[in-house]
């Protein structure tokens, strides 16, 4: 029986496959067709349930939509009557009359339906599902964002597509952005246990200007007292979000004001100089960072709770310069990664140029990183790859390992 025949529960059953793949592609997960099929049915059954029981019913038919699609006010109004709950009510794209609203940019609607109960904090949102105030960004519709944000719309809230502030600063548009910075600004009038929370927004603020590499705004949140090594709820700091964003002028205005490179995040305890490897942000950042370690630092041979260290991220990025910058200053090329070693992932890999500047910093051909002698050989991976996997490349990888092989025995 097939994955999609074991649920027949026709809308929820699509809207739940419809979630795995939206799921599927926010992660930015770039897998094999068999592994994906495999990734989305666990996730298919983890949802599953979920949306069988929070299922929201639908309200389509209610003359409360028809009269927002036609813009009559008088309509709308005569439509919502003393029981009807307008946060409760949604249309087949599970818009609720508010959110419906805040899309069509219709200011009117939105301050009737404000005035009528209307929440711009709805809670119990589908995970995929824009609130009023994302909706507004999204369009940035300032007279809509100044209408939801005078009625308490909250600005800590994420959802999927982000915070406010990752909102505004992806559109660029600076009417709406500063309409949030000033709400934000506003609780520095209140009392102490409230400003805490202004300076939460303005790391979660500041974190976001990074993650899109909005100069002005860095400088401008940095000034108002936000931190410039904070945490945000994702576990990144603005420096790490900045090298993720691989823009240079942000990972270097961020460190001038105090960012520490060296702060390790997560389970994985994952630092900058890790992201700046893996996430392919370009030699001058790696450059830099490496500028803020001594030479021959211990940190720079350090493992994640994976056992990967910065050369292994280097490698399977197979950034050649990277890696050179990196042994250069000091990072150790005979480390072990997981069950192997450099040397051999980058035969597996198939990249000449990495296997080639290994080999000029030293590695030594032989029994791969096993702890047995009776373990395959790096001329063994080569040979197997390069018969698997026949191209040039592996060809001349395979005749480079048996020279080194030649030269300094097995």
């Amino acid at each position: 029986m097939t994955l999609r025949g074991t649920m027949r529960t026709g809308r929820i059953e699509r809207l739940v496959w419809a979630r795995c793949e939206e799921t599927v592609i926010r992660m930015g997960l770039r897998l094999r067709p068999d592994m994906l099929r495999r990734c989305m049915r666990v996730m298919f059954w983890l949802i599953a349930g979920s949306v069988a029981a929070a299922q929201p019913v639908d309200s389509s038919t209610h003359p409360i939509f028809a009269a927002l699609q036609a813009r009559d006010y008088a309509a709308l109004e005569r439509a919502i009557g003393p029981a009807d709950d307008l946060n409760a009510l949604v249309n087949r794209r599970r818009e609720s009359p508010l959110l419906l609203a805040c899309t069509m940019r219709d200011a009117d609607a939105v301050k009737l339906l404000l005035s009528k109960g209307a929440s711009p904090n709805p809670t119990g949102l589908q995970p995929g599902v824009r609130n009023p105030l994302s909706a507004a960004l999204l369009e940035r519709d300032p007279q809509v964002t100044r209408l939801l944000l005078a009625a308490g719309a909250e600005l800590a809230s994420r959802n999927a597509v982000g915070t406010p502030f990752d909102i505004v600063f992806h559109t660029g548009d600076n009417a709406t952005a500063q309409l949030v910075y000033d709400a934000m600004m506003v609780d520095r009038r209140a009392d102490a246990q409230v400003k805490g929370d202004t300076i939460r927004l303005l790391d979660q603020a500041l974190c976001a200007a990074a993650r899109r590499g909005r100069l002005d705004w860095i400088r401008r949140l940095l000034d108002d007292g936000a931190s410039v090594n904070a945490i945000e709820m994702q576990m990144y700091t603005p420096l790490m979000c900045a090298v993720i964003s691989r823009d240079q002028e942000s990972v270097e205005l961020i460190l001038q004001r105090g960012g520490y490179p060296h702060i390790a995040l997560g389970q994985s305890r994952t630092t900058a100089l890790h992201y700046a490897v893996a996430g392919k942000a370009g030699p001058a950042i790696v450059r830099r960072l490496l500028e803020t370690y001594a030479p021959h630092a211990p940190e720079l041979n350090d493992a994640t709770s994976l056992n990967e260290s910065i050369l292994y991220k280097a490698v399977l990025a197979g950034d050649v310069p990277v890696l050179q910058l990196l042994i250069d200053h000091g990072a150790n090329p005979h480390a072990v990664a997981g069950t192997s070693d450099l040397l051999t992932t980058a035969i597996v890999q198939g990249n000449l140029g990495m296997v080639e500047a290994l080999l000029r910093a030293g590695v030594l051909v032989g029994h791969i990183a096993r702890g047995e002698a009776s373990s395959p050989t790096h001329l063994d991976v080569a040979r197997d790859h390069a018969k698997q996997q026949p191209s040039p490349e592996r060809q001349q990888i395979l005749e480079l390992v048996e020279r080194s092989m030649a030269t300094r025995g097995p």
